[in-house]
């Protein structure tokens, strides 16, 4: 049983981290030939419901879906933390989640204080990245485990 676990959640994070990086490359060249005023050839057409859309409504989508996919992957990892370990540490993914988000935000708002976006926005995007990948569940069970074998005696 263990194992169809552990083959689910993969799917799950498959899918997921699919579904991402195919949506955001397809709204980045798109948003890249809106900018330029050309005709984008290479749409897929699973995604010509794009074209109806103006630069700054996909820009827009985009953030939308950075909230949407940071949540979806919130689930995932509570999914896998009630699976796994005691109930108890879901908090510890909530709490890490939400230190990640507020960095994004300070570092992203710092940018505009500072008259250096450029640079705060590539730190901003890795941080929300890595919020919308299994990196942050990667790093947390480690800590679990530690946790769970020193609460052991282990």
């Amino acid at each position: 049983m263990r194992i169809l676990k552990i083959a689910g959640l993969s799917v799950l994070y498959g899918l997921l981290g699919f579904s991402r990086e195919y949506l955001f490359e397809s709204i980045n060249i798109k948003l890249f030939y809106l900018w330029r005023d050309e005709y984008d050839v290479i749409m897929e057409e699973t995604l010509a419901f794009l074209n109806d859309y103006s630069y700054w409504t996909l820009y827009w989508l985009k953030w939308l879906l950075t909230g949407l996919y940071t949540g979806l992957y919130l689930v995932a990892a509570l999914v896998v933390v009630r699976m796994f370990f005691p109930a108890h540490y879901k908090k510890y993914v909530i709490i890490s989640y939400l230190i990640v988000i507020a960095l994004a935000i300070i570092t992203f708002g710092s940018g505009y204080l500072i008259k250096n976006v450029d640079s705060n926005y590539a730190v901003t995007r890795q941080l929300m990245e890595w919020l919308q990948s299994p990196i942050m569940l990667l790093v947390l069970i480690p800590g679990f485990l530690l946790l769970k074998n020193k609460k052991e005696g282990v």
